[in-house]
C-alpha cells in the first residue's frame, strides 16, 4: 500500500488550513457548504476538460497527478500548489494535467474516485474533486454521504452522478494503479512531469521551484 506524503510547503500550510476548516465548520450552515462548493472549480474555470485531463490536448508537457480524495495533503496541494500550476502552465498552453485516482485509503476513497470518474464523463472531474476536497472528512468515517453528493451535483449543476463502481470506473482505477506501479509512486500526492519524453517527479519540498525546473 502506498502512503500519504507531505512535503515542506504542504506541511507549512497544515496549521492555516486546520484553522480555516475549524472556522468553516463553526459556521456549519448549508449556505457555507454551498459557498465552498460554488468556489470549487473556479481555478479551472474556462480551461478545457476532457475526462480526467485538464488543458489543451496539444500542450507539449504532461503533468500527472496521483491523488486520493481522502488524502488531506492532496487537499492542501490543491489549495496551495495547484492554482499557480494552472495559471502558469495550463492556461498558457504549456502543459496539460492528467488525473490518476488512487484508492489506498479505503472505502470512501473508492466512492469518491467513482464520483470523480463519472464527473469526468461530463468533463467536470476537476470541479467535483475540488468540491470533495472542500468537504473532506475524517478518513473512512462515512463522510461521503448521498446528501453531500446531491448537494455537490446540484450546486455545480452537473446532474445526477453515481459513486458506484462500474466498467468505466474500474478501467480508470486499473489504469491509475498500473501507471502508479510503473512510476513507483511512493504515495499521495505525487506529481510527475513528462517533457521531451523524459518523466521526473516533482519535489514536494519545493513544488514551485521544482515545477519551474522540470517545465522551464
Amino acid at each position: 500500500m502506498r502512503r500519504v506524503l507531505m512535503g515542506g510547503l504542504l506541511a507549512a500550510a497544515v496549521a492555516a488550513l486546520i484553522v480555516a476548516a475549524v472556522v468553516l465548520l463553526a459556521g456549519g450552515g448549508e449556505s457555507d457548504s454551498d459557498a465552498r462548493i460554488e468556489r470549487a472549480g473556479k481555478v479551472v474555470e474556462s480551461v478545457p476538460q476532457r475526462g480526467l485531463t485538464l488543458g489543451r490536448a496539444d500542450a507539449p508537457v504532461l503533468i500527472e497527478e496521483f491523488v486520493d480524495v481522502q488524502c488531506p495533503f492532496c487537499a492542501q496541494y490543491a489549495q496551495t500548489v495547484f492554482p499557480s500550476l494552472v495559471e502558469r502552465y495550463v492556461k498558457t498552453g504549456r502543459a496539460r494535467v492528467q488525473l490518476h485516482l488512487l484508492t489506498d485509503l479505503g472505502a470512501d476513497s473508492a466512492r469518491g474516485a467513482a464520483l470523480v470518474v463519472h464527473a469526468g464523463q461530463r468533463n467536470r472531474a476537476f470541479d467535483v474533486l475540488d468540491a470533495l476536497y472542500a468537504h473532506q472528512g475524517k478518513e473512512n468515517s462515512g463522510w461521503l454521504q448521498p446528501g453531500l453528493i446531491g448537494q455537490i451535483t446540484d450546486t455545480l449543476e452537473i446532474g445526477l452522478l453515481s459513486d458506484r463502481r462500474d466498467a468505466a470506473v474500474a478501467k480508470a482505477l486499473k489504469a491509475a494503479d498500473a501507471r502508479a506501479d510503473e512510476l513507483k509512486v511512493p504515495g499521495t500526492p505525487s506529481v510527475y512531469v513528462t517533457k521531451n519524453g523524459t518523466t521526473k517527479r516533482m519535489n514536494n519540498l519545493e513544488p514551485a521551484r521544482s515545477l519551474e525546473q522540470l517545465i522551464g
